[in-house]
C-alpha cells in the first residue's frame, strides 16, 4: 500500500481527527501530540481558537489510528487519576531541549522542586515527578502536570510560589543516570582524577572549572551575575553555584561564561 512509503503527505492517505487545544495554549502556540508509529507531532493552534476547543488535524492515516483526544489534553487545575493523586500544571523550563524534543506528552520526568542547606545535612535536592502535558516551542517551553505529597503521604494542591519557578531542571525519571553522556547531548568529558563521567565519579570533580573562581553565572531572565562554582555532579552534569545576594542554584555547563572574573 501506499502508508509509509509515501515520500510526502500530499502522496499519502490521510484522516482527520479531533485534537482538544490544552487549558495553557493561546493562538500560535505548538503542542504536541503522539502518534502510533511513535513520531511526536507538533500542532500550531489556529487564530481565533481557544483553550479547551476542539480542533480538526489533518495526519497521515498510518499515523491517525495513535493520536489519543487525552494526550493533548493539560487540565484546567487538580485532577483525580488512577494511581495517583491531586495534581497541577507546572511551567517547568526543561534543559537541553532539542529538535525535536527529548520527552513527548504523557513521559515521565523529574523537575528539581527546591534546593535547602544545612550545616547538619549539607546540601539537599527536593524533586518531583510529573508528566509532560504540552510543550510551547517558540519559548522551549514545557507544561509538566505535577503531583505534590504532604507531610502525612497524602496528594495535595501545592503553593503557587511553587509552580511558577523556571528555574526547575529536568532529570530522567526514577533517578536513570547517563552515563557518559550529558544531558545537554554533548559528549562527557575525562574528569579529574581518572573519572569518565557518569553516577560513580566523585562530587568533588568539576570538569571544566576551578572550585571557588568567580565566574559569570546565567540566570533565568537571561541575564548574568557573578557566583562562584561549588560543586560539580557528573551523575547529572550540573554544577552547584553560589550566586551573589541570590544563593545556591544548579545550572548546567552552557550556563557559565568561560570568561573569569577575579
Amino acid at each position: 500500500d501506499a502508508g509509509d512509503d509515501c515520500e510526502s503527505t500530499a502522496t499519502c492517505p490521510s484522516v482527520v481527527v479531533e485534537v482538544i487545544v490544552p487549558s495553557d495554549c493561546v493562538a500560535g502556540q505548538t503542542f504536541l501530540v503522539n502518534a502510533a508509529d511513535g513520531q511526536t507531532l507538533s500542532v500550531v493552534v489556529p487564530d481565533g481558537v481557544t483553550a479547551g476547543e476542539m480542533i480538526h488535524v489533518t495526519l497521515p492515516e498510518a499515523q491517525a489510528e495513535a493520536v489519543a483526544p487525552e494526550e493533548s489534553v493539560a487540565s484546567d487545575g487538580p485532577v483525580a487519576r488512577e494511581g495517583m493523586g491531586a495534581r497541577e500544571d507546572v511551567a517547568a523550563q526543561l534543559r537541553g531541549v532539542g529538535t525535536p524534543p527529548p520527552h513527548a506528552i504523557g513521559d515521565r520526568v523529574r523537575v528539581q522542586k527546591s534546593v535547602s542547606y544545612s550545616f547538619l545535612s549539607g546540601t539537599k535536592v527536593n524533586y518531583v515527578e510529573g508528566v509532560v502535558s504540552a510543550y510551547d516551542m517558540a519559548a522551549d517551553l514545557y507544561t509538566v502536570t505535577v503531583e505534590s505529597e504532604s507531610s502525612e503521604g497524602g496528594s495535595i494542591h501545592a503553593p503557587p510560589a511553587h509552580v511558577n519557578s523556571l528555574d526547575w531542571i529536568e532529570l530522567p525519571a526514577h533517578g536513570v543516570c547517563r552515563s557518559g553522556q550529558a544531558d545537554s547531548g554533548r559528549p562527557a568529558k575525562p574528569l579529574p582524577g581518572g573519572h569518565a563521567g557518569g553516577c560513580g565519579a566523585r562530587l568533588a570533580d568539576l570538569g571544566d572549572f576551578s572550585l571557588d573562581q568567580t565566574y559569570w553565572i546565567q540566570r533565568s531572565d537571561g541575564s548574568y551575575s557573578q557566583g562562584w562554582i561549588k560543586e560539580y555532579d557528573p551523575c547529572i552534569e550540573l554544577y552547584r553555584v553560589l550566586i551573589i545576594g541570590v544563593g545556591y542554584k544548579y545550572v548546567s555547563w552552557s550556563e557559565v561564561e568561560l570568561c573569569q572574573e577575579t
